[in-house]
């Protein structure tokens, strides 16, 4: 995923999601490799194990911060 503000390069993103490396859980595609990278700086997360499920709902204030 990019975000680009202003011109539309998009050789040169303002921030940059990106998952690589792909391993099956409960018959779902789950990341193993996170990366993300803005003019702060890049940062990798590696996941080693997955305790996540797939479901239909979310966790009530996932996204409260």
């Amino acid at each position: 995923m990019m975000w680009k503000t202003g011109s539309l390069d998009f050789d040169k993103p303002d921030r940059l999601l990106q998952f690589e490396g792909f391993t099956k859980k409960n018959n779902r595609s789950m990341p193993k490799e996170a990366y993300l990278k803005n003019a702060y700086g890049d940062m990798q997360i590696k996941f080693n194990e997955h305790e996540g499920d797939y479901g239909l709902k979310f966790p009530q204030k996932l996204f409260n911060f």
